[in-house]
């Protein structure tokens, strides 16, 4: 009688297994949208750009805060679009593709990104007033493909970051901007992090 209570339990457990697969997979089928679904969406953002500019736009990457847009500030007589993102971040687009990031002074502000930039040209900023040293910035490709968890993007552009700082050498790192979507994967020695969902222009998408 005590043996086959124990097989009866134990049966219990292992007929339990495949049923936490099961759940687990329609766990994943429901949380990821479907790639054609994607595409929809992606279809209905055409023309916004490699990085979109909105109040109300935000990105998730898995184990990273959410980085939003939550309104348009005038600092020094410029409009920049304020990101809440860990601490308060300000960044303005213009016309010719380039994207400033007011530094922390509230006074200067620099170039993040140059979406026209050639492949291979780089530009320096948030330079140490102290030491001279700053951090390097190239765009190392515009023809990337980054794959998230159900979605692959094509002619996405790779900006390498690199310290000039000998003893910061090890921190590099890069940043994938894919079209109409903007930062969808970074990759350096904290791994490899990427978007998991994004709204832009009040379209939702879950990868």
């Amino acid at each position: 009688m005590y043996k086959t209570q124990i097989v009866s339990t134990m049966n219990k457990k292992f007929n339990l297994i495949p049923a936490l697969i099961i759940i687990s997979m329609l766990f994943l089928t429901y949380s990821c949208e479907k790639e054609e679904d994607i595409q929809e969406k992606l279809d209905l953002l055409e023309g916004k750009g490699y990085y979109p500019l909105q109040i109300g736009n935000y990105w998730k990457f898995a184990g990273s805060p959410e980085k939003r847009i939550d309104s348009i500030r005038i600092i020094n007589e410029k409009e920049y679009y304020r990101f809440i993102w860990e601490t308060d971040n300000y960044y303005r687009r213009l016309s010719e593709g380039k994207v400033y990031f007011l530094h922390y002074d509230g006074i200067t502000e620099e170039v993040l990104y140059d979406l026209n930039a050639e492949v291979g040209e780089s530009w320096y900023h948030s330079m140490d007033e102290v030491t001279g040293y700053a951090e390097r910035v190239t765009l190392s490709s515009k023809t990337d493909t980054v794959t998230l968890n159900n979605y692959t993007f094509y002619n996405c552009y790779r900006f390498n970051f690199e310290y000039t700082d000998p003893l910061m050498v090890d921190d590099e790192y890069s940043i994938w901007l894919a079209p109409n979507i903007g930062n969808v994967q970074s990759v350096g020695d904290f791994g490899r992090s990427i978007l998991d969902e994004v709204q832009i222009d009040g379209v939702k998408i879950k990868f």
